[in-house]
């Protein structure tokens, strides 16, 4: 009869069901959690026999996060990775190796961007070295290069070479109006 066949199939399907149940407990969970010790084991490997390596590489997976970039630097240094301060002239925009160091990324730079750093680029193509603070800010694009990157650049010890961080800082707003004025007169000239 049509009874007897749904009375035998629901202690069929019911039984089927809390199979399933029983499986979507561990089931799903045992393949993720294999997966993720596959990564740990990865990455503790990699931090053991190629920390220089792997600590770039995670410093420039973090840059957009300021918080999570200062943690991976006092790890780093922890681990006894060397971190290079940042250059005008050796930086790139990102964290690169240098060595058996890790030389700092412009762009890691807080208050310091990447328009400032293209800005910064185009006046290393043009001058190649800085004689002064003067001559690199002359020398790079009006406004793209502003006082607050330039401050955190003599802050961050990228422009070591150009002077001593706290004269570069005095010198920094004569600097800059000195130069716009002299832009605003070579403007009215023409």
């Amino acid at each position: 009869s049509v009874t007897g066949v749904q009375t035998c199939a629901l202690p069929i399907s019911a039984k089927l069901w809390d199979y399933i149940a029983l499986f979507a407990g561990y089931g799903f969970n045992r393949p993720h959690a294999i997966a993720y010790a596959l990564v740990a084991y990865q990455c503790a490997w990699l931090r053991t026999h190629y920390p220089v390596e792997f600590f770039c590489a995670l410093l420039n997976d973090r840059l957009d996060n300021t918080d999570k970039l200062q943690e991976t630097q006092r790890a780093a240094r922890n681990a006894g990775v060397k971190l290079l301060r940042p250059d005008i002239y050796d930086s790139t925009d990102r964290y690169t190796i240098d060595g058996e160091a890790i030389r700092t990324g412009l762009v890691g730079i807080r208050d310091f961007g990447g328009v400032a750093y293209r800005a910064l680029l185009d006046a290393r193509a043009k001058a190649h070295t800085f004689a002064s603070l003067r001559h690199l800010l002359s020398t790079a694009h009006q406004g793209k290069l502003n006082s607050k990157a330039v401050t955190a650049l003599i802050r961050a010890g990228a422009l070591h070479e150009l002077g001593e961080p706290g004269t570069l800082l005095r010198e920094l707003p004569d600097t800059i109006e000195s130069i716009r004025q002299q832009r605003a007169d070579r403007q009215k000239t023409r």
